[in-house]
């Protein structure tokens, strides 16, 4: 076997036989990491080389075979353009048919046909048609050519993407949903989002962020992370507010609340696991009402049959439970994807009701956001646990053998390995991407804006093979096109906007497309202050979305602290001469931001309630916020954490599980911080600011 044969399957397969890192240094593939994720890619994970290539071989085969590609990609409104494989002339008749997306029933047919020829292409033999008679969505197309057939799904893509509402005046506020408690309502909850809601609303502000909803580990295997959810498609169990329910259904005795007392003036930090323990008993009970009064029954019924697979997942769920460990540990049939449901199952029933009442109460806090004219900012995770339901209902389209993480940079030098598998983009396209689309629209049915975790992951993404380290990974191409057709058919279909993650190291391939399509990219403040004044600030573009920091990176109290440098020195990252030196940096900047913002603030004195632990708004907090929110960006946050002063970080990216990440609470409550009068004066700041900044002209964008 030549080397020659396994790098040729496997840069035709998408590995990318060498990258270069932020230091400009080129890594090349070794030839055990391009078995490895070639294995993985191919689904043979652990074999040799001989046994990977001719795996390899087998499946572009199979592809070459066919007599069209599995996704067709079309942007409105270009031309349907459909490359037809050898043995297909010029000038043959063609036959094309069309079976709608089931979204689309509404224009007045279900099917469309279309007969014509065969005509010449660039690089081989097409079929062409105006797309004008087809909607928006993602269509399952048929082509005959004689005695010759062909299947594909057919994205019919919005060419670019609409604005933002309210573009260039947009403003909110970004707050993880356990970042906000109350005395009397110490949980975690999704209505807690609905009050921050209400409260910005009387200042002006449309858009409240926050972090990924998504149902997470919080018995065995426990992984809290909210970017490593057990499912892209179904909400966190623990963040139902059981004192809603209660109220909702008018019993008094079941509650979250009454049974979690908190003192007030303690430092919060959120345990998910114990809310989980207190809150798993008390849906048990829920459970069992709603199955002993015909009404509920009905609905939760209704909710399953509209959403068949959270039937699956409820049985994943209580078989997690029994066993106490994840699905790779399951009997044989089990660990297969065959679960059966028993009629009798109280702890399946439960998940099943529990997946409802979060559902029902995501959605209505999405109608009262729509109702005051507002709109809920979501983040979707790029991967999902390995553990995880999504990866045991699916399997065959994850690369087991591999890992996602990233190459060396500035701040890891050895790379990172984030611990869950990617998708096989072949088995992706033969399926047209069904799963990301599910995962995407589960989010856009009740967001007006999505943000996507590492955008530059639908055009390539950092494989780590088993057992290697980060730094030894390689890259594999996505079929960027295909995905951002996804993206771009789901956001349409929901009227909603995309931002997409683009920080850190971005090839401009994925910048190129993001501006053709009307994707948003991301602005962080902290990121742009230079450490001598007269370099001035990096300013937003328009089509971004501004904030000073970000769910890795420290609070404005942390960034002007320096609180990440000794994050970072503790958990080994940085030796103390390093340490020593970035503190330095960072005081420079500091004292380099105060006349970048034409003065510097007085201190902040308020309403703190809570002694030695509530630290008011750093002083140069609301001119930062200010400035930002007089520039031409499309959108701009303002952190809770900072309008609270809190100096602890949502996650501080590769530190020991000893640290507690996704943890962090405002500092003083909820009630107390909408009473501050420092916080109300920034916010009112902000709000006049962003009213007289310069709109933005949304343009055309290039032609796809």
């Amino acid at each position: 076997m030549n080397g020659e044969s396994l790098t040729s399957v496997a840069n035709r397969l998408g590995v990318m036989p060498a990258y270069r890192d932020v230091f400009g240094e080129e890594h090349t593939a070794g030839r055990d990491a391009l078995v490895a994720v070639t294995g993985a890619l191919v689904g043979r994970r652990g074999t040799g080389e001989a046994e990977v290539v001719d795996a390899a071989r087998g499946l572009l085969g199979e592809f070459d075979a066919r007599l069209i590609p599995p996704v067709i990609v079309n942007w409105v409104p270009n031309d349907v353009v459909i490359p037809v494989r050898s043995g297909v002339n010029e000038g043959d008749r063609v036959e094309v048919n069309v079976r709608l997306d089931e979204r689309c029933r509404g224009v007045g047919f279900t099917e469309w046909s279309w007969r014509g020829r065969v005509t010449a292409g660039d690089a081989s033999p097409v079929v062409r048609f105006a797309s004008s008679a087809l909607p928006v969505g993602r269509h399952q197309v048929t082509l005959d050519v004689g005695t010759r057939h062909g299947e594909a799904t057919l994205l019919v893509a919005p060419g670019r993407l609409a604005p933002l509402p309210d573009t260039g005046h947009l403003w909110g506020v970004f707050a993880p949903v356990w970042s906000v408690w109350g005395p009397s309502r110490p949980d975690a909850t999704v209505t807690s989002l609905d009050e921050v809601g209400r409260w910005v609303h009387t200042h002006g502000a449309g858009l409240v962020g926050t972090l990924p909803l998504l149902t997470t580990f919080l018995d065995a295997p426990y992984e809290p992370s909210p970017y490593s959810p057990v499912s892209r498609r179904h909400w966190s169990e623990v963040l139902v507010d059981l004192d809603e329910v209660a109220e909702h259904f008018g019993w008094g005795d079941v509650g979250s609340s009454r049974a979690t007392p908190i003192k007030a003036r303690q430092p919060l930090r959120w345990d998910a696991g114990a809310q989980w323990v207190r809150l798993r008993p008390l849906l048990a009970e829920v459970s069992r009402r709603v199955d002993d009064v015909d009404a509920l029954r009905n609905r939760l019924e209704a909710f399953l049959g509209s959403r068949p697979e959270v039937v699956a997942y409820s049985c994943f769920r209580a078989e997690v439970e029994r066993t106490g460990s994840g699905w790779h540990h399951w009997s044989v049939t089990a660990r297969a994807g065959r679960l059966e449901a028993q009629p009798h199952d109280r702890d399946s029933r439960m998940w099943a009701c529990a997946q409802w009442l979060v559902h029902d109460q995501v959605s209505r806090l999405a109608d009262g956001f729509a109702r005051r004219d507002q709109v809920l900012y979501l983040d979707l995770a790029i991967g999902t646990h390995a553990e995880g339901f999504d990866t045991w209902v699916d399997q065959d389209l994850f690369a087991w053998g591999a890992t996602v993480g990233a190459p060396p940079d500035v701040n890891f030098t050895r790379g990172q390995n984030w611990g869950f598998p990617p998708v096989r983009p072949h088995a992706a396209s033969l399926r047209g991407h069904e799963e990301f689309a599910a995962a995407l629209a589960t989010h856009l049915e009740v967001s007006g804006v999505l943000r996507l975790d590492h955008v530059m992951g639908l055009q390539r993404l950092f494989w780590v093979p088993d057992g290697m380290d980060a730094v030894d990974g390689v890259y594999v191409k996505q079929p960027m096109e295909e995905l951002l057709a996804v993206v771009c058919i789901e956001a349409a279909a929901h009227g909603a906007a995309i931002v997409g993650e683009d920080l850190g190291t971005v090839d401009p391939g994925i910048t190129e497309a993001m501006e053709c399509h009307g994707l948003y990219g991301m602005y962080v403040g902290q990121f742009e202050v230079p450490q001598r004044g007269a370099e001035g600030l990096g300013v937003p573009g328009a089509m971004t979305v501004a904030a000073l920091n970000t769910h890795d990176t420290p609070t404005f109290a942390g960034w002007a602290g320096a609180t990440d440098v000794t994050e970072r020195e503790l958990a080994g990252g940085l030796d103390q001469p390093s340490a020593d030196a970035l503190r330095r940096v960072r005081g420079d900047q500091v004292v380099a931001l105060g006349p970048l913002m034409g003065s510097t603030e007085p201190g902040a004195g308020g309403a703190g309630e809570q002694p030695g632990v509530h630290a008011h708004p750093h002083p140069l907090l609301g001119g930062f916020l200010e400035w930002l929110a007089s520039s031409e960006a499309a959108a701009v946050l303002v952190s809770l954490d900072d309008l609270a002063g809190s100096s602890e970080p949502q996650n501080v990216p590769g530190t020991p599980a000893s640290r507690p990440n996704w943890v962090a609470r405002l500092p003083l409550s909820f009630p107390a911080l909408m009473v501050d009068p420092v916080v109300e004066e920034i916010l009112a700041r902000v709000g006049a600011a962003r009213a007289s900044a310069p709109g933005l002209a949304v343009s055309a964008g290039k032609e796809p």
